[in-house]
């Protein structure tokens, strides 16, 4: 089981950051404090583990609605 995921120098992630995981996990916070860049990331790493490509502009997952920054 997924108990926390570990997310650095990843758009709003310069420094690496511990975020735990747990059965019912709410993301929210202020404007620009990172919450859609845990989901983001999330998003590349199943994309990398699916394709193996870690350039991406457009994910597999989510298409053209998910900006990874390229």
């Amino acid at each position: 089981m997924l108990t926390a995921i570990r997310v650095g120098n990843f758009k709003a992630f310069a420094d690496p950051q511990r975020i735990p995981i747990r059965p019912l996990t709410l993301i929210y916070g202020a404007n620009s404090s990172g919450k859609s860049s845990i989901l983001h990331s999330l998003i590349f790493a199943r994309h990398a583990l699916e394709t193996g490509e870690l350039d991406v502009h457009r994910t597999t997952v989510g298409g053209e609605s998910v900006d990874l920054g390229g």
